[in-house]
């Protein structure tokens, strides 16, 4: 049962993020914004509904579960979308009140309730959590250079007149990361979430 569960959910969430991230930003083309999207949320929206049809279609072939450590690499960096949400009142009319707000929160409950970090040894592959965010700052840097037009949120961070704002701010952003990584895995660890999993399961 709980090998079905998973599955459906898997394949439930991969096509909830890529149809409502499609649906969120194909306002883009009409209004010839197409800098929308390279933001984060379409970035991280259309890859993260990619990796959990990935995980699918690799679940319901090989009978087994991927590490749970990609998961919380998805978790860690949908999640934040939330956290912007909360802290900046983004935009949640129509199709972004499920980017900003309501798939985050299925991608929690469904790391939270079936994946078992308490598996993984290497504790320091969390530190791969960051892996997502510094690559799409070099994409963003890289679109702002050749298109003279920084996406949203790396204009926040990087455009600055003092190139060590900039910086400072991506140290920064990268050690609480990290500190959320932790916080999720440990928590995800803990006897109380396992014990749970045990007794849904």
């Amino acid at each position: 049962m709980k090998n079905k569960a998973v599955c459906f959910c898997n394949l439930a969430l991969g096509l909830l993020y890529i149809a409502t991230t499609v649906w969120g930003y194909s306002i883009a083309f009409p209004m010839k914004e197409y800098i929308h999207l390279a933001e984060w949320c379409c970035i991280s929206g259309l890859l993260g509904g990619t990796f959990y049809l990935f995980a699918f279609i690799y679940e319901f072939v090989t009978k087994k579960r991927l590490n749970a450590i990609f998961y919380l690499n998805t978790a860690v960096v949908l999640s934040l979308i939330l956290i912007a949400t909360i802290i900046m009142q983004l935009n949640v009319d129509e199709a972004f009140v499920f980017i900003h707000i309501v798939n985050p929160i299925l991608i929690l409950i469904y790391f939270f309730v079936f994946c078992d970090c308490s598996e993984n040894k290497k504790i320091l592959s969390v530190i791969t959590c960051i892996t997502f965010p510094i690559f799409y700052i070099l994409f963003a840097l890289c679109v702002w250079q050749s298109s003279g037009q920084c996406p949203f949120p790396a204009s926040l961070i990087l455009v600055w007149d003092n190139v060590l704002i900039p910086i400072g701010i991506i140290f920064g952003l990268c050690a609480l990361i990290i500190g959320l990584s932790f916080g999720f895995f440990y928590l995800n660890r803990f006897p109380h979430c396992r014990n749970f999993r045990n007794g849904l399961w």
